[in-house]
């Protein structure tokens, strides 16, 4: 082994030499992600409540300060305007902050009234501060969420007992 490959702390096999290389550098945004980034809430009654939680993680030093946007994507059901559609997603927050290497919980409600498939994009945006302390503008780099479910009114089933008890009696005759 030379000198310099050793002071390099690097290693000689045969007359290669190899070295460990540690890069340092800044990284260009914020490196948060959703958890789960796709949430499908399968058959889901009119009018039930169901409800979860996303998990947002920061994963670099500093605190990031986002801003959250939901949009209604539309159904394949007539009956649901895109009114109803955009009311029956409630998001915990409009906007919020996550410290360095930590994480937070955004909740999510979903309260149907009109049956069909449901498809939402929610975007999570950090947000930059360029125009001064107290204002921000969200800095372009979004992490989506994409939520899906199909809403079902409750099955219910009626017999009619008089026909019933009328062909029991036939068969005992």
């Amino acid at each position: 082994m030379t000198t310099a490959a050793a002071g390099a702390g690097g290693t000689m096999i045969g007359d290669n030499p190899n070295y460990v290389l540690q890069l340092v550098g800044h990284g260009k945004g914020p490196a948060i992600s959703l958890e789960p980034d796709r949430m499908d809430l399968g058959a889901v009654k009119a009018y039930d409540e169901v409800f979860h939680q996303i998990s947002i993680l920061n994963s670099s030093n500093l605190t990031v300060h986002y801003t959250v946007t939901c949009e209604f994507m539309g159904s394949t059901s007539e009956e649901l305007s895109q009114e109803a559609g955009e009311k029956a997603l409630l998001l915990g927050c409009s906007e919020g902050s996550v410290a360095g290497r930590c994480t937070e919980t955004l909740d999510v409600t979903f309260q149907p009234k009109c049956r069909g498939i449901y498809e939402y994009h929610v975007v999570l945006t950090p947000r930059t501060n360029e125009l001064g302390a107290d204002r921000t503008t969200p800095s372009g780099r979004g992490v989506s969420l994409l939520i899906r479910a199909d809403v079902q009114f409750p099955c219910i089933q009626i017999a009619d007992l008089r026909t019933e008890c009328a062909t029991d009696r036939k068969s005992v005759v």
